[in-house]
């Protein structure tokens, strides 16, 4: 049953985190962090289909979470690996269908709570989101630089690539 209830609070978490996606960042046009960040990036400068950068994202980042942190950690990202980017496709087809605000900032709000309450879904079960949670871990790993420090400033960089073409 512990099993059954690990991988539920994950998989219910990653679905909070593909709605706030679809039916918040998406369709208000905010800027993210993340592999969502990534994929906003890629959608908007090379017009490459957003859930695919995902998708690619987190299989190369499972490879080298797997080479460089080791297949435990590797098997705590492996259903969020593979299922986020699957929740991302089936909730994209909500957008049109879930409209609860017109007001940017109650969506915010909104999409922050969701997303907030499914990672922390996640990472109350042990596991982890996978993507660009990873390279921050690896190079703790290495070169012993603050995880929480490097994440930051990656989805930095990240937000100021976004903030040139979303609008204020």
């Amino acid at each position: 049953m512990r099993r059954f209830e690990f991988v539920i609070k994950i998989l219910i978490g990653l679905l909070l985190l593909a709605l706030s996606v679809n039916v918040f960042v998406l369709p208000f046009g905010f800027i993210s962090g993340g592999t969502t960040g990534l994929g906003l990036i890629g959608r908007h400068f090379w017009h490459w289909n957003f859930n695919m950068v995902v998708t690619g994202v987190n299989i190369v980042m499972f490879i080298v979470g797997f080479i460089f942190i080791g297949k435990k950690f590797a098997a705590t990202t492996l259903l969020a690996t593979f299922i986020y980017p699957l929740l991302l496709e089936v909730t994209s087809y909500f957008t049109d269908q879930i409209h609860l605000t017109n007001d940017p900032l109650i969506a915010c709000v909104m999409g922050g709570i969701l997303a907030g309450a499914g990672i922390g879904l996640v990472i109350q079960s042990g596991a982890s989101t996978g993507g660009m949670d990873i390279p921050p871990i690896v190079l703790n790993k290495f070169f012993h630089w603050p995880v929480a420090v490097v994440m930051n400033l990656f989805d930095l960089t990240e937000l100021l690539f976004q903030a040139t073409f979303s609008p204020i």
